[in-house]
């Protein structure tokens, strides 16, 4: 039996941050900084907050992956790391939390 699914090509650069943030394109928020002029710290700020706000794990690590590879600079790189620390202690707590191991 033949498998067959549809798909559309999104060019993140060629999309402005504020396109990914509709609703139908929410599954693509942890590459907003892929988007055009996306690749600095408010849209990773915003991109983070959303993310935190809808998933957890996995997909706030890849978001701040995807951010590394956009930003840079030292300055950046130091406060992405800032950023890792404060999301793995909001998903730590989360997840403890879910577990009934945090009140």
């Amino acid at each position: 039996m033949a498998c067959s699914f549809a798909f559309h090509e999104v060019k993140l650069w060629e999309l402005e941050p504020e396109v990914i943030k509709l609703p139908q394109m929410a599954t693509l928020l942890p590459l907003l900084p892929l988007t055009k002029n996306g690749q600095n710290r408010e849209t990773v700020q915003r991109m983070m907050y959303e993310i935190m706000q809808e998933y957890k794990g996995e997909v706030v690590w890849f978001a701040l992956r995807v951010a590394e590879w956009v930003l840079t600079s030292k300055e950046d790189q130091q406060w992405l790391q800032a950023r890792t620390r404060t999301s793995n202690k909001h998903s730590n707590y989360s997840m403890a939390k879910e577990e009934g191991r945090v009140e």
